[in-house]
Formats: C-alpha cells, structure tokens, sequence
C-alpha cells in the first residue's frame, strides 16, 4: 500500500450513531470482499485504502476522485454530455455492475450522485445552440 501521509485521499465519515456504524462496517467488509476479487481494480468499483475509528465515528478512506456525474453537469448548467461520453459511462457502469452481481452484490443506491469520474478535466467551447461556452470532459480513455 502507498504511504498515505503523502497522498491526498477522501475521508467518508460516518457519524456515530449505532444505525449508520452498523451501515459503515458491513460497507467496509463489502469494500474489503471487492478488493480481495479485484485485487488491481480492474473493474472500475471504488477501493477502499484504509478505515479507523475517531471517537466512535468511523472514517472510511478513499482515493480521492473527480467530480460525479451529476455534479458535472449541473456546474456545466446541464449542457448534454456528448453521446461517445454518454457510451463511454455506461460501458464502464454495466462493467462494474456485472462485477457487482458476479459476487453475489447488487448496488442499492446507483445514481448520477454517485458515479465518480476518476478526473474532472474538460476543454472548454463555444455552443453554437446555447450561445454560450460549455464545457465538455477530456476525451475518455479506453482502459
């Protein structure tokens, strides 16, 4: 594992409540499960680096990512994904929900929300049809 005082990551923290603690440590032993199958992250899930308890609270680590789906194109004012990006997403979603349903898992909260880019570069240009600059994500690369 990388030497995590010198890489930013994401910090999930989940509050101290029996529930959500609960809810926390069976994500874990999912997470842990997905890396034990997935050792390379091939299939495109989120990996978990690392967890600890901070006063009750559990704290998740993350590779720190890009912005979500969602969040892209609401700071794009809802300009439409180009349709090769659109194509690009869901070969990449359908891949790792396969995986997902391969062991015996099935992602109860899909949404926009929570579909990561693993960077939120783009190019910026004018659009003739909104009369306006937009911005479109760096040209995917096929992994």
């Amino acid at each position: 594992m990388q030497d995590l005082c010198q890489t930013r990551v994401a910090v999930k923290i989940v509050k101290n409540v029996t529930k959500y603690r609960e809810a926390a440590m069976l994500e874990i032993n999912v997470l842990k499960k997905l890396e034990e199958n997935d050792p390379n992250g091939r299939h495109l899930c989120i990996r978990l680096l690392s967890w600890f308890d901070f006063f009750g609270h559990a704290c998740l680590v993350f590779d720190l990512l890009g912005k979500s789906v969602f969040d892209f194109l609401k700071e794009n004012d809802f300009a439409p994904y180009p349709i090769e990006h659109v194509r690009h997403i869901a070969y990449q979603l359908v891949y790792s929900v396969a995986f997902l349903h391969a062991n015996q898992l099935t992602h109860t909260d899909l949404k926009p929300e929570n579909i990561l880019l693993v960077k939120s570069s783009y190019t910026t240009f004018y659009n003739p049809r909104r009369k306006r600059k937009s911005e479109c994500l760096t040209a995917p690369t096929s992994d």
